[in-house]
């Protein structure tokens, strides 16, 4: 199977940045920030992992949503397996529980993308170049150096540190639930 890292070296700089261009348009300002971290990919070493890229239709939050392509990871973990599955309602449990876990990769340390290999469908509906464009978007969508995408994880699991420690009556004075949120953007968006 091939590897982000094998991919990226047999791929020309002209097509993933056409590739870019096209998939990405808001992009293009970056191109030569896109180059820079290419060229750093280069000098890497891969680091094996069981992790696979895949790039599919993300699922639609709602019904009149445009389909949008998404880079997710798989490993082989389904989502009953999951700790927060027993959270889920009953007909998500139903549906979904046997389905192999849909992993963001955008915060993986980039020697660990460059080891993942990509799977064969993946390949097979998109050009080495789409493959690769997409896999550069999402590991800088947190930025192009990676010490600043690795900076920005590593406050997000502080901030979930600290809503984990907070007890039930700071969670209800500091915190809006999910629901209330979802309702007001949807309420927002009918505005």
């Amino acid at each position: 199977m091939t590897t982000l890292a094998e991919l990226t070296s047999a791929t020309r700089w002209t097509e993933i940045k056409a590739a870019l261009a096209w998939l990405y348009p808001d992009e293009r300002p970056r191109l030569d920030e896109y180059r820079r971290v290419l060229r750093e990919l280069r000098t890497l070493r891969p680091e094996a992992s069981s992790m696979r890229i895949a790039i599919e239709c993300a699922p639609r939050l709602e019904p009149d949503e445009e389909p949008a392509l998404e880079v997710i990871g798989r490993n082989g973990a389904c989502n009953r397996d999951l700790e927060e599955f027993a959270h889920w309602d009953e007909r998500a449990r139903a549906e979904h529980g046997a389905e192999q876990t849909r992993w963001s990769l955008s915060f993986h340390p980039w020697h660990a993308w460059l080891g993942m290999t990509i799977e064969p469908a993946t390949l097979d509906a998109h050009s080495p170049a789409h493959v690769v464009a997409h896999c550069l978007y999402d590991m800088t969508f947190h930025g192009f150096c990676e010490a600043s995408v690795q900076d920005t994880h590593q406050e997000l699991l502080r901030r979930v540190a600290e809503v984990d420690a907070m007890s039930e009556e700071e969670k209800a004075e500091k915190l809006i639930p999910f629901e209330q949120v979802m309702a007001e953007l949807r309420k927002g968006m009918e505005d």
